[in-house]
């Protein structure tokens, strides 16, 4: 057998070792993500399997430990397989620390009975985002009635239009200036988050909110 091979056998089997440990600990994997969890058993040793292995199980203990905190080990939501399946799959593609910590935080919301539930939409939302997004949606979360700009962010009004606009395409934010197909009415209550940017200003969304919820930590 190749060293390859080997080290592919490796993960397979601490892949394994992990499902269990983690359902043992009271269960809480199985019982929120149901067979699609079992199943996932045998393809650690699939295409990038060393990568999606790690991604998988640090995001599965970060869940773990904030399942934990909250309390809710001996009461939790058991998602649909509908949601379980891509959530599965979104969490072994992600590498970065911190949007690792947005998805532990989101399952962790997801599974709580006195939350809202957790849907495909803000699943597609978090699996799209860069780890630069998070710094500033922070700032958004933190903002009242206020108008921001660049020097809110720490950032150059370029690099911060590059972030307001794929937040923009994700739903997050909405832009209005007037070279834009549509205007917000004269008149009319725009939303009062706004961020003045590349000539004309962004405006929070309703599924900005949605979102934001769906990630808070206790």
């Amino acid at each position: 057998m190749s060293d390859e091979a080997k080290a592919v056998e490796a993960l397979a089997k601490l892949g394994e070792r992990s499902l269990e440990t983690a359902d043992k600990a009271g269960g809480w994997a199985t019982r929120v993500f149901g067979e699609g969890f079992q199943q996932l058993g045998g393809t650690w040793a699939d295409s990038m399997a060393g990568y999606r292995f790690r991604n998988r199980v640090r995001v599965l203990q970060k869940t773990q430990a904030a399942i934990e905190k909250a309390g809710l080990t001996d009461d939790i939501r058991t998602l649909s397989d509908r949601l379980a399946l891509p959530l599965l799959e979104a969490i072994s593609d992600e590498s970065d620390e911190t949007l690792q910590d947005v998805w532990a935080a989101y399952i962790r919301n997801a599974v709580d009975p006195t939350k809202s539930n957790g849907d495909r939409l803000l699943i597609d939302v978090i699996r799209r985002l860069e780890p630069r997004d998070w710094p500033i949606l922070q700032t958004l979360f933190l903002s009242g009635n206020v108008t921001l700009g660049p020097s809110e962010f720490g950032l150059l009004e370029d690099e911060l239009g590059e972030i307001l606009d794929r937040l923009t395409a994700l739903g997050l934010l909405d832009f209005d200036d007037d070279q834009s197909v549509y205007l917000i009415a004269e008149g009319s209550s725009p939303p009062a988050l706004k961020i003045r940017c590349g000539g004309g200003d962004y405006y929070a969304m309703k599924l900005l909110r949605r979102f934001q919820d769906a990630v808070a930590r206790d």
